[in-house]
């Protein structure tokens, strides 16, 4: 996944603005930039997933109580994005 966010850096900063399809290259820009955000906002959702699933012990489940909201957060946000999937 870093090496996507990467990549999209890299392509966000080498594009010139200085052509003659200027809003296309800035369309083109914002959507990149818009998947970078959304690429590292689930870089840390799943890192924080992981963190916490790694706490505690097995018979020691204290530590992880927290987990279920993660886990209803994640179903959450994939409902939003089916929800809004047919009206792109």
């Amino acid at each position: 996944m870093l090496h996507r966010f990467i990549v999209l850096v890299v392509s966000l900063a080498v594009v010139p603005l200085e052509t003659k399809h200027k809003v296309c290259v800035t369309s083109v820009q914002g959507y990149a930039a818009g998947l970078a955000t959304i690429l590292l906002l689930c870089a840390f959702v799943e890192t924080s997933v992981i963190w916490v699933s790694m706490r505690g012990t097995v018979i020691y489940t204290e530590p992880r109580a927290c987990m279920p909201h993660f886990v209803y957060g994640r179903l959450g946000r994939i409902s939003f994005y089916l929800a809004r999937l047919p009206s792109v």
